[in-house]
């Protein structure tokens, strides 16, 4: 089950592309202008001062970053690849928050309170992340205060996303939920080419269908689907939009 939309991903060619505006940006989410890397938003001094601060390590796909439970001693940035962050539930499976891309923030909300980790960080893919014990953290913040309001910035968006993707999960259809998925994507982190859009991110079926509360069957079913009517299609694992237009009909 997920409950959330994934964050800043790594592109093809390590740069964030700039966020497309489009007609249907008000039915997908408010926030679809809040920028989300943070990495990227950071001047070449700050990211120096920042990489100074803490350790970088190389996970491989399956390698915790840190697990429900433990305690929260610091917070990460994701430099490249992609980590799942979920919560586990009373039958032993486990919800879906988000999934972090290259750029990201996380673990910040649980290492600011000095609690126990409610939620779990796993590499989805050989990942570089960058760990801050909180002490210095907080000290890289007073000295640059201007990524403390980007950083609640980030949050706040996060959290209002979570809330709204809650609505979307209970009241809508598992086609709608999955063009408006898509159309959030596109407004993200899509890269125009021709008259189509090729969006950044490389997810699978199965992490499609955890991101809208689906199984990766009827996930599968409704993109060959779409595909077949001409709204996208998929380059090199990348989706690429072929009629915008089309894909936001389904909203209505």
């Amino acid at each position: 089950m997920y409950v959330g939309w994934p964050t800043s991903p790594d592109p093809p060619n390590n740069r964030v592309m700039p966020l497309i505006k489009t007609e249907h940006d008000h039915l997908v989410n408010g926030l679809s202008l809040v920028p989300w890397n943070v990495l990227d938003q950071l001047t070449p001094e700050q990211l120096r001062a920042l990489d100074q601060t803490g350790t970088t390590r190389k996970l491989d796909k399956g390698d915790f970053v840190f697990r429900s439970g433990e305690n929260a001693i610091g917070v990460y940035f994701l430099k490249s690849g992609k980590i799942k962050v979920s919560q586990p539930i009373s039958n032993g499976k486990e919800v879906i928050l988000w999934f972090c891309f290259g750029g990201d923030i996380f673990g910040l909300a649980e290492a600011a309170q000095h609690g126990e980790r409610e939620v779990s960080a796993q590499a989805c893919e050989t990942s570089e992340v960058l760990s801050i014990p909180q002490a210095r953290f907080n000290a890289y913040l007073f000295e640059h205060p201007q990524v403390m309001f980007l950083l609640l910035q980030v949050m706040s968006s996060r959290l209002r996303c979570l809330s709204e993707t809650l609505a979307h999960v209970a009241g809508e259809q598992v086609h709608t939920r999955l063009a408006r998925l898509m159309l959030w994507l596109c407004a993200r982190y899509g890269r125009r080419e021709g008259a189509g859009i090729i969006m950044n991110v490389h997810l699978t079926h199965q992490e499609i269908a955890d991101m809208i509360g689906a199984t990766r069957q009827t996930v599968t079913s409704i993109m060959s689907d779409f595909k077949r009517k001409g709204i996208l299609d998929t380059r090199d694992h990348y989706i690429h939009i072929v009629d915008k237009t089309q894909l936001g009909a389904l909203l209505h």
